[in-house]
């Protein structure tokens, strides 16, 4: 599931993507930042590296909550000020038949 919405707790924006999946351990969710860290045979391990490295860039954060057996949420928060004034609620994205 992808959401954006205005951050009623800040001044900002925020997108989550979420899974019903199994989850992610502790150990692994403890060094998932982690530039070069992956579980993926074919991985870089830079993907959540660049994308958390980009966003407190910009002043905003990322946040990562799973729990083993019901799934796991990426949450980006961004401020105000250089984004769309056009997101008013919460949308979801339908594509290829899906609601993401």
């Amino acid at each position: 599931t992808v959401k954006a919405a205005r951050d009623g707790d800040r001044d900002g924006y925020r997108l989550a993507v979420a899974d019903d999946g199994p989850g992610i351990p502790d150990g692994v969710r403890a060094r998932i930042f982690e530039p070069f860290f992956t579980t993926r045979r074919e991985g870089t391990g830079l993907g959540l590296a660049i994308a958390r490295r980009l966003v407190r860039d910009v002043g905003g954060s990322i946040v990562l909550e799973s729990e083993e057996g019901r799934g796991t949420c990426v949450s980006v928060h961004l401020n105000a000020g250089e984004g769309p004034d056009d997101i008013h609620g919460e949308r979801s994205v339908t594509a290829g038949g899906e609601s993401l």
